[in-house]
């Protein structure tokens, strides 16, 4: 298994074997992904790269593409309710107006970060050593929402 995912780090082609490994590897990766909480997005994507989408569509098959067809209702209500609880347009310093649906559905996307509560953050002290925990700050946030 180690083999097959240090494979995956350093090649992209051929396709056919990227795919095979992708799904060989999914379940153990998906496994350690879940086991190394102390990593960051980024480092696990390092780690185990290529693996969003097509991990997510052989672990979830019947509900993969949910999100991508039920988008045209989802965005509206993501709208109406960021208006309710956030001061978005401030946040991201947006003073335009949103004339279409391609416009408002492009908006949505950096507006979730600000709607999600960002997660923890690991600091580290001045000699070096692991520090205390803080909130993520809203542009943090957003930076690092995938």
């Amino acid at each position: 298994m180690a083999a097959m995912i240090t494979w995956l780090r350093y090649h992209n082609s051929p396709s056919s074997q990227v795919q095979e490994m992708m799904e060989k590897t999914c379940k153990f990766r998906a496994s350690k992904i879940r086991e190394e909480k102390d990593k960051t997005v980024l480092q696990l994507l390092d780690e185990y790269p290529r693996l969003v989408e097509q991990d997510f569509r052989q672990l979830f098959p019947k509900v993969c593409d949910n999100l991508f067809l039920k988008w045209p209702e989802i965005f509206k209500k993501i709208i109406a309710y960021a208006n309710k609880q956030v001061n978005w347009k401030q946040l991201l310093h947006f003073d335009g107006i949103l004339e279409t649906d391609d416009q408002e559905s492009n908006v949505v996307l950096q507006i979730l970060p600000l709607l999600i509560s960002p997660g923890m953050k690991k600091t580290n002290s001045k000699d070096g050593k692991k520090g205390s925990n803080k909130h993520a700050s809203v542009v943090e946030a957003c930076d690092s929402f995938i």
